[in-house]
């Protein structure tokens, strides 16, 4: 209003009917066009806010996939030459499902994993470089078996 007050200052007092009707004018000019770019600015943010990204847990499949996957991974892994030596007698079924509980959480699911910690869980297995990498492998052959995403896959190879 201090824009419209300042050009009406300038015109002449005797033609003061020209100059109420060029401000009711302007006046309703700005008016409508600043309701016109309120309302296209509320309407494009509202068009343009990208949907929330699903977590990892929804894009991977849920419950069941993260199952399927540990089911296979660790059945392998238990196995392998190159990884069986820390699974010697080891109950695998306790061992996959606290993994998928663990899985859950860490991948937005609802789970609450309240097993060990990942440092105590796999204290005094000695585990090498060279196990911790084959096991690693066989989780990536698992996950692209499943047609796993590249960006999901990066995301479970990070836990």
């Amino acid at each position: 209003m201090i824009f419209l007050a300042s050009i009406f200052i300038g015109l002449p007092t005797q033609n003061q009917r020209t100059k109420n009707k060029l401000r009711r004018a302007v006046t309703v000019t700005f008016h409508n066009w600043h309701s016109v770019v309120l309302g296209g600015l509320l309407l494009s943010g509202c068009a343009t806010a990208p949907a929330p990204e699903p977590s990892l847990f929804v894009r991977l499949g849920g419950l069941p996939a993260l199952i399927a996957v540990t089911d296979k991974t660790i059945d392998r892994t238990a196995t392998e030459p190159s990884t069986r030596r820390s699974f010697d007698g080891v109950k695998l079924k306790p061992v996959k499902e606290s993994i998928v509980s663990f899985l859950c959480q860490a991948t937005g699911g609802p789970c609450k994993y309240q097993g060990e910690s990942m440092a105590k869980a796999h204290h005094g297995l000695d585990i090498t470089l060279a196990e911790f990498d084959a096991m690693v492998g066989q989780l990536v052959d698992t996950l692209n078996q499943f047609n796993v995403p590249a960006k999901e896959k990066t995301n479970c190879c990070s836990f």
